[in-house]
């Protein structure tokens, strides 16, 4: 690959170059791929590296990990992504000489909407020549405009009598910057977290049970900056669960270049007091129509096995026994809620909440819309 003037960027953890250092062989390999271009990175913290013992960067089209176990991982892109933006910060070039070439190529944005503009730049030490596909032959030290139409590879390559060196910038063209997010409620049933958003549904206002946490998730992998309030978080992805209280507004705002994106997010704590009558009435003598008594038979019993003089009236008692054993049964086979559930069904009395609540806010479209969400939850629930 370098041969054919591939860009590779190799990351290593400390602790693994200390390994290589230790047999010959495979440390002036990793020599020979630095002189004829290669970029070896040593990084000082990171999550990523200590999972394995080196990455390797090609292109930006391609990325394979050597884990603890020997075996070499393809990552995919969005894995690639995190993983270079997280190791990138803490890394530095390995072993760099007085007589090595010292290259930063690097550009204003790397994320740019389409058909706009960023700067590149470029700042190359101890060359002889440099040149920039696209731009031929250029000096060790300059910037240019580039006008961003596609997904554009750039490759910088810098040469001198003992080594060469590659490296590249990755451009990405933007259609439209886009805000990504998910509004979840914990299920007090199932103890997970469930999405209140709907296929296609963008607008942002949700409804919610008292007492339910929510969370809130958010993505913008290609802006500049994000601005997520009133909860202050400036990440550009990134969730946070909270317990509402009556309405809540969340603010997403994302920036890349000019453009300025905002995703509003409103929260309604149900229920909302518009309802003057109880829907269902509770009977006053509805608890003593329950209740039933039973005698102590078996305190009965023991008075009676004691006293020898009734032995004549055992059959009697195994009798009364038995009758009020029957009773018993026959209450505690009464006892439940089979009748009124026939009388007030949990879901048409959701139902009926629902219609009422929707004639009550026909002229607030938006609220409808909440409702609509709410009932989808409470089905779910």
């Amino acid at each position: 690959m370098l041969h054919r003037q591939v860009v590779m960027d190799l990351y290593f953890s400390k602790i693994c170059l200390l390994q290589l250092e230790n047999n010959p062989f495979v440390f002036n390999k990793l020599f020979e791929l630095k002189t004829r271009g290669a970029n070896v990175y040593v990084n000082s913290n990171s999550d990523y590296i200590t999972q394995y013992k080196w990455i390797s960067q090609i292109d930006f089209k391609s990325t394979f990990a050597l884990n603890q176990n020997e075996s070499i991982n393809q990552l995919n892109f969005s894995q690639t992504e995190e993983i270079f933006t997280s190791i990138q910060k803490n890394s530095s070039e390995y072993r760099l000489t007085d007589s090595g070439i010292r290259a930063q190529f690097e550009s204003q944005s790397y994320n740019v909407i389409k058909g706009k503009s960023t700067t590149i730049s470029w700042d190359i030490k101890e060359a002889d020549s440099v040149s920039i596909d696209g731009f031929g032959e250029v000096s060790s030290s300059g910037k240019k405009v580039v006008q961003v139409l596609d997904n554009t590879l750039l490759t910088l390559k810098a040469s001198n009598r003992k080594e060469r060196k590659f490296k590249a910038i990755y451009l990405r063209a933007i259609e439209s910057l886009e805000i990504n997010f998910d509004v979840l409620f914990l299920n007090l049933a199932s103890k997970k977290f469930v999405s209140l958003k709907t296929e296609g549904d963008s607008d942002g206002v949700f409804g919610v049970s008292k007492e339910h946490k929510i969370k809130v998730i958010w993505n913008v992998p290609h802006a500049e900056t994000v601005e997520v309030q009133p909860f202050g978080f400036g990440t550009k992805s990134g969730a946070h669960t909270f317990m509402p209280e009556g309405t809540s507004e969340i603010n997403i705002k994302a920036s890349l270049q000019e453009q300025v994106v905002n995703q509003r997010i409103i929260i309604h704590q149900y229920p909302m007091p518009i309802f003057a009558e109880e829907l269902v009435k509770i009977k006053r003598d509805f608890y003593n129509q329950t209740k039933f008594s039973y005698k102590d038979m078996r305190g009965q019993a023991f008075l009676f096995v004691n006293d020898k003089r009734k032995l004549d009236s055992l059959e009697e008692l195994k009798a009364k026994v038995s009758e009020q054993e029957e009773i018993l049964l026959e209450k505690f086979k009464n006892l439940n809620f089979s009748k009124f559930y026939e009388e007030h069904s949990i879901s048409k009395l959701n139902n009926t909440i629902f219609g009422r609540l929707k004639a009550y806010f026909s002229d607030r479209p938006e609220v409808k819309k909440m409702l609509d969400t709410l009932q989808q939850y409470e089905d779910v629930e």
